[in-house]
């Protein structure tokens, strides 16, 4: 008699899934296309089709606009409906318009310029699809303390100045207009808050940076090809005003020597070139104080990349009045001129200015040494000041360090050292961290930039400008991710 066999179980029980496989498939839901995301997307394709028939239609029917401009509105929008579609690649197009951002059409937006309403629309998009995953819009930020001291702090100057205004100020003084212009000074900094979020991987940053470098390299050769035709005939580029311009050629042109020896040769002529465009346009603005700020950059970021790069910059340096155009040589040495009375040596007019500008600051500064007069006054008190003295004054500080301490007194200087020296921990992170050496030369290059930048706001009120600050940051958030917050810690 045969034994009939048992049959097998029709199941086998599960094992319990460990506590590390049920987080892994909450994660992959949550990863999971949910389907808005393509839901979104067809309702903006949908509104954008509608504004493009609207806007093509009143442009056509009651301007009567010319064809080929209406092609060019047409071909605009598409570009910009692709960018919002592809946030990443439209956020490459924001330093390479920052720029040219005088050129570009006006927003009728009270705060709101072209590169803003480009940069929201850009993370609104991107942080919607993001949401849509379950996924996290912003990221801690190395220099976000810094920045948000430096907004209070402006803050409270205002409060100041609306408390205990200083006697010019004290009929003028509009509180909500320097509100408004409080906004505009902060959001050159928001652009690397949101660059900062925005960008992730390897290939994120190293497109980010050409993207910078391109930027440079258009507004270079405009500038050139414009030639000196400004005011005063200096170059003026797209900016539109040369020491501006000279602050932004040198603040980004010590990048593209420092990116030199991280890339292959083609990358190399591409930065080699763009270094000489970016010299040249540089000459030509006629700026001292943008000589100064880029030979200093540049001389700090040769001897942090190689012996032998510092010793030819030395060299070139050395022998620049043999080779540099003779405009920049006379320029430089007609600082100082002979009066023809007394034959004693005296600074030209531009510079007495300065001079009698930055003393009558110094008088100011001594006054309210603590609180300071408030955000904006100075511009209230310094046409009083040439009044009374009969002086030869400015109408603007020409320096950044004196306009802080003079508005917002100690607590300002603070805050903006503060941010400086945040900037500086950031280059120095993101050197210490660098996982190669195009990481490492772009932290040389962000540290060059800061150079320039500090250098620059000795001569001028650079630092809250968008169109020269609005690279300098777009960098910072790039360096952010070689050795920002997240890996610092780590670290």
């Amino acid at each position: 008699m045969s034994t009939v066999p048992a049959p097998p179980p029709l199941s086998t029980p599960a094992a319990p899934a460990s506590p590390s496989e049920v987080r892994a498939a909450r994660a992959a839901a949550h990863r999971r296309p949910t389907g808005l995301g393509l839901a979104m997307l067809a309702l903006f394709a949908t509104l954008v089709g509608a504004f493009a028939v609207i806007a093509l239609a009143k442009l056509d029917y009651t301007y009567s606009q010319a064809p080929h401009r209406l092609v060019k509105v047409l071909i605009g929008m598409t570009g910009v409906g692709f960018m919002l579609v592809k946030p990443l690649i439209g956020l490459l197009v924001v330093p390479v318009a920052i720029p040219f951002l005088e050129w570009l059409p006006k927003l009728p937006l009270p705060g709101i310029n072209t590169t803003n309403g480009l940069l929201f629309g850009l993370w609104l998009v991107w942080a919607m699809n993001r949401s849509a995953a379950g996924l996290p819009v912003t990221r801690p930020t190395a220099l976000s303390n810094a920045i948000w001291l430096q907004a209070l702090v402006a803050s409270l100057g205002i409060l100041r100045a609306a408390a205990l205004p200083v006697v010019p100020t004290a009929a003028h003084y509009d509180v909500g207009f320097w509100v408004l212009v409080l906004w505009r000074q902060i959001m050159p900094m928001f652009i690397y808050f949101v660059v900062a979020s925005m960008i992730e991987s390897p290939r994120d940053q190293r497109r980010m940076a050409w993207a910078v470098v391109v930027a440079l390299l258009l507004e270079s050769l405009l500038t050139a090809k414009l030639g000196m035709s400004g005011r005063g005939s200096r170059a003026e580029g797209s900016i539109g005003q040369p020491n501006e311009l000279a602050a932004y050629l040198a603040m980004l042109t010590p990048l593209t020597l420092a990116m030199i020896p991280a890339v292959g040769w083609i990358g190399r002529v591409v930065l080699a070139g763009t270094l000489g465009f970016a010299l040249y346009a540089q000459f030509i603005t006629l700026s001292r104080g943008g000589y100064l700020a880029v030979s200093v950059a540049l001389l700090f970021v040769a001897f942090r990349t190689s012996r032998l790069v510092a010793l030819l910059f030395v060299l070139a340096l050395a022998t620049s009045p043999f080779w540099v155009p003779d405009y920049v040589v006379e320029r430089v040495q007609h600082t100082t001129r002979t009066n023809a009375e007394t034959d004693e040596v005296e600074l030209e007019r531009s510079s007495q200015m300065r001079v009698n500008t930055w003393k009558a600051i110094a008088g100011v500064i001594q006054e309210h040494p603590v609180d300071g007069i408030g955000t904006g006054c100075l511009g209230y008190v310094l046409p009083t000041l040439k009044e009374g003295s009969g002086s030869d004054l400015a109408e603007t500080a020409h320096n950044t360090y004196l306009r802080v301490q003079a508005e917002l007194g100690i607590l300002g200087s603070a805050a903006l050292l503060f941010l400086l020296g945040s900037c500086w921990r950031l280059g120095e992170r993101g050197i210490r961290l660098a996982r190669d050496r195009f990481e490492r030369q772009v932290s040389v290059g962000f540290q060059g930039a800061l150079v320039a930048c500090i250098l620059a706001c000795v001569f001028g009120d650079r630092f809250l400008s968008v169109t020269v600050m609005g690279g300098f940051w777009v960098l910072a958030a790039v360096v952010e991710h070689y050795g920002g917050a997240l890996r610092g810690k780590a670290a």
